[in-house]
């Protein structure tokens, strides 16, 4: 299973990768700083699950979000977000979002989902 990380932060991207790192399931790990490049990233690769920082610069991560589902609306896409506000999780499932975690208290949740999709994807029993 492939994981696309779309995040402007080095630091988050460093950590998620050694946080999805630990799950077997995962074939690769890339990673985009910015829209286009996360788009170029999304349409050549196709990954399963895509981790969407929602806020990339120019507020992008809105209409990358929407791209995302219109382009493979299979996708997971997580959100992870420092706002924790129920209109915005609101918002971003109606647009297609799976998940929503908090950047600060629910980051670990992020490998525990991710695990628990690749396990159901490849039909592996615990």
């Amino acid at each position: 299973m492939q994981v696309l990380i779309i995040d402007n932060s080095l630091l988050i991207v460093q950590r998620l990768n050694e946080l999805l790192s630990e799950v077997s399931n995962i074939s690769e790990l890339s990673s985009a700083t910015a829209h286009d490049q996360a788009l170029q990233l999304f349409m050549l690769q196709k990954p399963g699950i895509v981790v969407l920082d929602l806020h990339l610069p120019e507020n992008k991560s809105y209409d990358l979000l929407k791209e995302i589902k219109k382009v493979a609306p299979k996708t997971v896409l997580i959100i992870l977000s420092v706002e924790n506000e129920e209109y915005t999780q609101q918002q971003c499932r109606m647009l297609g979002a799976d998940f929503y975690f908090d950047k600060y208290n629910e980051f670990e949740k992020i490998a525990v989902v991710v695990n628990d999709y690749t396990i159901k994807k490849r039909g592996i029993k615990q």
